[in-house]
């Protein structure tokens, strides 16, 4: 995972959380979804179901959202 796109992706993951119409049990969500990230950021190796698991809850929040 390049350091530009982790940056992008934790920027956006702030921004959402930022977002009034979220729901507290969807922040602690995104919140775990942005540490899971960041941990493979700091290690620089990419564990695929880690990252499947952080996407898939980032856009089932998003989805409820829209």
């Amino acid at each position: 995972m390049r350091n530009e796109d982790t940056k992008l992706a934790l920027r956006l993951i702030t921004d959402v959380l930022s977002n009034p119409r979220l729901k507290p049990y969807d922040g602690d969500q995104l919140r775990k979804a942005r540490k899971e990230l960041m941990g493979m950021a700091r290690s620089g190796k990419i564990e695929r179901r880690k990252l499947f698991r952080a996407v898939r809850i980032i856009s089932q929040i998003l989805q409820r959202l829209l």
